[in-house]
């Protein structure tokens, strides 16, 4: 690359060298003379200078041959050639060698102070042009490196440079691509095409299509970047295709449970109703064993019945829950409190909680999520009488906790509520933690505490079905804290 200070002054005469030497050295210019052509040219391959000035008349090989031969070289064509003649030259002359590549053409006598500033504009344009290049060799080694297929291609339709990962994507050579015409459909900036590619193996590729405008080598182009999505295509119709079938399942097993709970419970209302009225009647009338076999056979219809409508509510959560709208959880935990009321007085348990916010969610089953875990944390409660405590606090999806509960004047600045119930309870092992939201899994026996083991399947359904999760931290004999996340308002 030419140097920008360096500067190579050919002339045969030697007066005219130095002065030409001692007006440019003070501007800060490196300077090298040569009095012959050839010895010039070698000058000008060892020094890269940015600039010769170079005059016409020489022996051995005059100027223009000089100039010709600085031109014809790759290596040097990006050096700046100024000619120089005396003022008697004619304009056939000028004409030459401009021709032959010269850069500028000055005629003697040239002032110090112009002869500087035509130097110093030169030098500018040159660094211009440096940067351009150098903004060009940029984009070109980002748009052959990138990932995704690059076409390049002018206002025309043709195809000016392909890089690797677009002829990956065509399946075709470099040659067979540039130069030829393609119809793409450029959209403005920005906007995303999805085009079907056929490849010449027959194969078909689809691919998300991106255009944007841009100067290519000077000229303006479009930049056309071509992205295979052929996988995400089908895994999003395979996801469209499970999504589908498990509507479909759901759909079933909801009008499966509705079935059988119908089906079952009138004649288990029936076996209930007679066990009933024989444990009534004939109590005391029969033997001790017979007593206790019709206590047994009742015991067992009445849990049958309550596994029946558990298992329907569990159902019926996604499909007969009403519409999210924003709503108050403070009122949602009084109202779960009040369903409690004989619990909570029978156990002597105490209900704390902090100032609860406003959610999207379904009130009927935010009633129900509380009432579940509240109603747990009585039931599984320790030697000392329940206390249980509810807060919340704000939280951006996927990170720590961000700060306490506090009414903000922006909650949509924020993307969930996690919300906390804590008690003082047995505990639970952390084995388990994962086990006791699963439909039926129970961890005590049932003589020990009652239950169908739904209670806390159904809580992780309604929470998944507000897009929240659930999920427990416990210590036994300390306690556990269940957690769960809500939508905030918009």
């Amino acid at each position: 690359m030419p140097s920008a200070n360096r500067i190579l002054v050919v002339d045969d005469d030697a007066t005219i060298l130095a002065m030409t030497r001692r007006a440019l050295e003070p501007a800060g210019y490196t300077v090298f003379t040569e009095q012959d052509g050839e010895m010039a040219l070698e000058r000008v391959r060892q020094y890269q200078p940015a600039v010769v000035l170079l005059d016409v008349n020489m022996p051995n090989v005059n100027g223009f041959e000089v100039c010709r031969r600085i031109k014809s070289d790759p290596n040097l064509a990006s050096v700046f050639v100024v000619i120089l003649s005396a003022s008697r030259i004619d304009l056939e002359s000028k004409v030459t060698g401009l021709g032959i590549g010269a850069d500028d053409y000055l005629t003697r006598p040239i002032p110090n102070p112009e002869l500087l500033a035509r130097l110093d504009a030169i030098l500018r344009i040159r660094a211009a042009e440096a940067a351009v290049r150098d903004r060009e060799r940029q984009l070109h080694d980002l748009i052959a490196g990138n990932v995704d297929g690059m076409l390049v291609i002018d206002e025309s339709g043709r195809v000016l440079f392909a890089n690797p990962a677009a002829c990956a994507l065509l399946d075709r050579q470099p040659e067979h691509i540039v130069g030829q015409e393609v119809g793409l459909p450029l959209a403005p900036a920005g906007q995303a095409t999805e085009l079907e590619v056929l490849r010449p193996d027959g194969g078909k590729r689809i691919v998300e299509l991106r255009a944007t405008a841009l100067d290519w080598q000077a000229q303006p182009a479009w930049l056309a970047a071509l992205r295979d999505i052929t996988e995400r295509k089908l895994a999003e119709d395979r996801l469209h295709a499970a999504l589908a079938e498990l509507r479909r399942s759901n759909a079933d097993l909801e009008s499966f449970a509705h079935v059988v709970s119908h089906d079952l419970q009138e004649p288990l209302r029936m076996v209930t109703g007679f066990l009933g009225l024989l444990n009534a009647r004939y109590q005391g009338q029969l033997d001790a064993d017979a007593d206790e076999f019709i206590g047994f056979a009742l015991d067992g219809a009445r849990r049958m019945q309550r596994l029946i409508q558990d298992l329907l509510a569990y159902a019926r959560v996604d499909s007969r829950g009403g519409a999210l709208t924003p709503t108050d959880t403070e009122s949602v935990l009084v109202q779960a409190l009040d369903n409690l009321q004989a619990a909570l007085q029978e156990s002597h348990a105490v209900v704390t909680h902090d100032p609860l916010p406003v959610v999207l969610g379904d009130e009927t089953q935010l009633v129900q999520l509380f009432q579940n875990l509240i109603g747990n944390a009585i039931k599984f409660r320790g030697a000392e009488p329940s206390r249980v405590h509810v807060a919340a606090h704000l939280q951006s999806a996927g990170l720590e906790p961000l700060l306490p509960y506090v009414q903000s004047e922006r909650p949509d600045l924020h993307s969930e509520w996690v919300f906390s119930v804590h008690d003082n309870g047995i505990g639970i092992e952390p084995q388990y933690f994962e086990r006791i939201f699963v439909i039926f899994q129970r961890l005590h026996a049932r003589h020990e505490y009652p239950g169908t083991g739904i209670g806390l399947a159904v809580c992780k359904k309604i929470v998944e079905r507000h897009g929240g999760r659930i999920w427990v931290e416990s210590t036994p004999g300390q306690g556990s804290t269940f957690y769960f996340t809500l939508p905030a308002t918009v």
